[in-house]
């Protein structure tokens, strides 16, 4: 049973490597956008993911949630300039749970550590992308106060 009181939220260590990897394809579970593969997806979420975890860049964070030493769940924040303003914010790369996680709040305590990371790099606000498909995940990022901004449309070209 998972206790939110209970969860420890740390940073990203060598050994988490392999759980964090494991967690990748939960990304492809509910949508896969148009025109791409299963394979080409889960590459693209990895490639920035082992790039952090080889060269762990000191403006960026990989944070791992933990119940008694049992990882549960991680979140990878970035630093981005906003293309309209030129402004730093905080960027939510990726957001993921365990299967037994989902539902128990987990996925919120850290996007709550998003925010006071956030804020202590003194970022006025954080951006995310989710998949268009995926209507689940993006009424869950809604019902956190996330507002959609814009759109991003593909054609594959034959």
């Amino acid at each position: 049973m998972i206790d939110l009181a209970s969860i420890r939220i740390r940073p990203f260590e060598t050994g988490d490597r392999d759980f964090i990897l494991s967690l990748v394809p939960r990304f492809i579970e509910n949508a896969i956008p148009p025109g791409r593969s299963s394979i080409q997806v889960i590459a693209g979420i990895e490639r920035p993911l082992c790039q952090f975890m080889d060269e762990r860049p000191p403006i960026d964070a990989l944070l791992i949630a933990e119940q008694e030493a049992h990882p549960l769940g991680f979140i990878y924040l970035q630093a981005k300039v906003d293309g309209f303003s030129l402004e730093r914010h905080g960027h939510v790369a990726d957001v993921a749970v365990t299967a037994a996680a989902e539902g128990t709040g987990l996925g919120r305590l850290l996007m709550a550590e998003a925010e006071i990371w956030a804020q202590t790099k003194g970022y006025r606000f954080l951006t995310l992308n989710a998949f268009a498909s995926n209507q689940a995940v993006r009424q869950w990022y809604e019902g956190q106060g996330y507002e959609p901004e814009m759109m991003r449309y593909f054609k594959p070209l034959n």
